[in-house]
């Protein structure tokens, strides 16, 4: 293998790929993909975006193993599949048991299910959970809704099947790795899933509206109020964040009032 193979392909190129084929491979629209080169790279000896297109492992063997020719593979980059469909299959998330972790920067929400089922919402906005976990007899069902800066929903998951918009400007995995951009070199958010149990929002922001919420590997701030949540705290309990109406009393923290749009960042 040469060196410049080794080096990979170049971040632009991939964003180029990845943006013309829908996030997804082009003949099946599954979100987990590899990066082949239609014209082998022992021939052409460089990256070049339109010799390039993804495929998810499965396509990629039978390509490499001649069950897939390259001329299928041509016509399904010309057409790809969540392209032609307006929207990927859904990833299934392989979450399961009695306890369920989610962390946004440094601070770790946690339930457990000690026998009587369990729920945990970390952040309500509004009486909207962005995410909401159930544990129920070991079994462990993940949902979430996630928006842009206009409110438009970007991601959603309904027990543990999670689909994205592919209108978006770009959308990554990397292994376990979502990676959402509004724009280049602009993550809006950066997701962690790691089975069995444990979701992480590493970075980004969250949007529900008009509320921003900065998260960081500090921990994350409420924008409009500039309330700032660091630490590495463990909550056992249904409910963390909220902000809004309707108030709960289990909430560990609560903004009532919001000044919203005032202080949403550009």
């Amino acid at each position: 293998m040469s060196k410049e193979q080794r080096d990979g392909i170049p971040d632009p190129i991939k964003r180029r790929v990845r943006q013309r084929c829908g996030y997804g491979c082009v003949i099946c629209g599954a979100p987990i993909y590899e990066y082949d080169h239609i014209i082998e790279w022992s021939i052409v000896k460089k990256h070049e975006a339109e010799n390039i297109t993804l495929l998810c492992p499965q396509h990629h063997s039978e390509k490499t193993k001649g069950l897939l020719t390259k001329e299928q593979v041509v016509r399904a980059n010309s057409k790809p599949f969540a392209l032609q469909e307006g929207n990927n299959p859904p990833l299934n998330l392989n979450f399961e048991g009695n306890k369920a972790s989610l962390k946004v920067g440094s601070l770790t929400f946690i339930n457990e299910d000690v026998g009587f089922g369990a729920q945990l919402v970390p952040i309500l906005i509004d009486g909207i959970p962005l995410v909401n976990i159930k544990l129920v007899s070991s079994k462990y069902l993940i949902s979430m809704i996630l928006f842009d800066r206009y409110n438009f929903p970007i991601l959603k998951a309904v027990d543990n099947e999670l689909i994205f918009r592919n209108d978006l400007f770009d959308v990554e995995m990397k292994a376990n790795r979502l990676i959402i951009r509004e724009a280049a070199g602009k993550i809006l958010i950066e997701m962690v899933f790691k089975p069995p149990n444990e979701i992480i929002f590493r970075r980004g922001h969250l949007f529900c509206n008009g509320v921003e919420i900065l998260v960081t590997k500090e921990g994350f701030k409420v924008i409009n109020t500039n309330n700032t949540f660091r630490g590495t705290g463990i909550f056992n309990g249904p409910i963390g964040l909220m902000i809004g109406h309707p108030q709960y009393e289990r909430g560990i923290m609560a903004i009532p009032k919001v000044d919203r749009y005032k202080n949403i960042s550009s």
